[in-house]
């Protein structure tokens, strides 16, 4: 059997047994099957997935973020320029 041990909050953990440790005589590839035969694809995770469009509200959100960072890039690169310029080399 495991041990358990008891957290501050009250849950119980349950540790798993030695990997060399004694077992109940079989090894552990033989006692699960596979990761290969049972874990399904991303692939195939995503073909169950049905599609679903975007909101009207979606798009707005999606839209007007993309518009606030290009007008904020455009106002900080001006900032820079009147504030931060740099003398031109040679003179």
């Amino acid at each position: 059997m495991s041990p358990t041990h008891d957290t501050p909050a009250g849950d119980k953990l349950v540790t798993s047994p030695d990997p060399g440790g004694e077992g109940e005589g079989r090894s552990s590839a033989e006692s699960q099957p596979s990761a290969a035969e049972h874990a399904p694809t991303f692939a195939q995770e995503m073909a169950r997935i049905p599609y679903e469009p975007l909101l009207g509200a979606e798009k707005k959100l999606i839209v007007g973020s993309l518009l606030l960072g290009l007008v904020l890039l455009i106002v900080l690169y001006g900032l820079s320029q009147l504030f931060f310029t740099v003398p031109a080399a040679g003179h």
